[in-house]
């Protein structure tokens, strides 16, 4: 039997995508999703669940298929290096996100490629065309389900990114249409991540499960493992049982004749620490601090409005940890208003017990503006805020701005300079940077691979 016209679309897209489909705008955003999220991974090498899931994976051997990240050479099996190494790039937040379609791609893909090419031996270029096969297969299906999915709970980075994923393990491992759709299938009953885990390690771990559970998936389908063949299509399928409206998809969702969704969707680069969300708000707090001269001691209050989707995954109101600070409003605009920035530094437990950061943030009022502008659908509005802060004096500021200043390479650069530094030496993150930006040219990525391993 045939796969489901839907799913057939689906894995023919994956297979048939070609370099001259893709622009070379989106070649050069791509090469900048490298370059920054393998930055996010060397800053993030450090943190505690990192080290967790890097050690868990060390611990149990295996073939040494693919490096690990700041593992200082050590290497294991390519789908358990996807997934240590998907956990570390994701481990502070730090990475690029597509906004409109609500997820993390490169923590997912950057991964994914680089384990998988590294084992077989594949180009940069080869990495690449997987990473737009999989970003491609997860962005259409979340244009049908998201924003309603999101709002049920569910993390889409990993329950829509790890069937993303598995067409992007596919297309690397040279599977044709039939394997694709197979290996979505398997993937898609590995489909899961809560939102209820944010601010814990486990979100994290959620773009490491997505990248394991794809090269898993796309490994067994190579081997003959069979599933259900209209995983797309009909009653009981991924898309009935993951939606809660009357969410649809068709084969034309899969149509090679329009713009890719990486021309249309985008990559969205982190300036801040802590989740997209935020980002907005932050913008607004430090240009007024910047331009008013604000201090902790000059702030009598502050209210934030944030859009009606944004409490879905703000969760948390004060923190105690890192992981719940980068999910909290209040504490990330009092910590920005004492520091001037939002940064690795400022998400640390040491910061986190500063008197004086955390008594501004119980005057910070966060609440949702229903009048706040939806602009291109749910998913594209959730950072719009608008920031007010009355002194001590009396005067009143207010601050609105829009979502997600776009970052120039220059700025990518300084960022991965500045991740970089923590783990290896000013001429090691010059070579790496190097190679990384240039990934779509190189003949093989294990000198690539090499370069991020902190091995030197």
């Amino acid at each position: 039997m045939k796969p489901g016209p839907i799913t057939s679309a689906m894995a023919e897209l994956a297979v048939s995508v070609k370099r001259e489909d893709v622009s070379d705008d989106a070649i050069d955003l791509l090469a900048r999703a490298y370059v920054d999220s393998l930055g996010c991974g060397l800053v993030g090498s450090a943190q505690p669940d990192s080290e967790i899931a890097r050690g868990w994976v060390e611990s149990l051997g295996g073939n040494e298929e693919a490096m690990l990240i700041g593992g200082h050479g050590t290497r294991a099996p390519a789908a358990l290096a996807a997934l240590a190494n998907g956990t570390t790039m994701h481990a502070l937040d730090y990475d690029d996100f597509v906004l409109r379609r609500m997820m993390h791609p490169s923590v997912v893909y950057v991964p994914l490629t680089i384990a998988l090419a590294e084992r077989i031996g594949a180009s940069g270029e080869e990495a690449v065309m997987a990473f737009v096969a999989g970003l491609e297969t997860a962005a259409r299906i979340a244009r049908a389900i998201i924003p309603e999915h999101y709002a049920r709970g569910w993390h889409s980075t990993a329950t829509i990114g790890g069937l993303g994923a598995a067409a992007a393990a596919s297309r690397l491992l040279g599977l044709d249409a039939e394997g694709v759709a197979q290996a979505v299938a398997i993937a898609a009953s590995s489909a899961a991540g809560l939102r209820d885990n944010f601010g814990t390690m486990v979100k994290p771990l959620h773009a490491g499960n997505a990248a394991f559970h794809g090269i898993a998936a796309a490994e067994l389908a190579s081997r003959g493992f069979t599933a259900s063949r209209s995983i797309l299509d009909g009653d009981r399928s991924y898309i009935d049982v993951y939606r809660n409206s009357d969410a649809t998809l068709s084969p034309a969702d899969f149509a090679l004749d329009g713009a890719l969704e990486i021309e249309t969707s985008g990559i969205t680069f982190k300036r801040y620490t802590c989740c997209g969300a935020i980002h907005a708000a932050l913008d607004a707090t430090l240009q007024l601090r910047a331009e008013r001269r604000l201090t902790p001691d000059r702030v009598k209050s502050m209210r934030c409005a944030v859009h009606p989707r944004a409490p879905e995954i703000l969760i948390h109101h004060t923190a105690s940890t890192p992981e719940q600070g980068r999910f909290c409003v209040e504490y990330s605009l009092a910590v920005a208003i004492a520091d001037g920035d939002a940064g690795v530094p400022q998400y640390t437990e040491e910061r986190l017990e500063d008197a004086v950061v955390q008594d501004l943030a119980r005057r910070i009022d966060v609440y949702v503006d229903e009048a706040l502008a939806m602009n291109e659908g749910a998913a594209t509005a959730i950072s719009n805020s608008v920031v007010t802060v009355e002194t001590v004096d009396g005067d009143v500021f207010e601050r609105r701005v829009e979502p997600h200043l776009p970052m120039s390479w220059a700025e990518i650069e300084r960022k991965f300079r500045s991740n970089a530094s923590t783990v290896m030496n000013a001429e090691a993150a010059e070579h790496a940077l190097e190679l990384a930006r240039s990934i779509s040219s190189l003949g093989d990525v294990h000198e690539l691979a090499h370069a991020f391993s902190c091995s030197t």
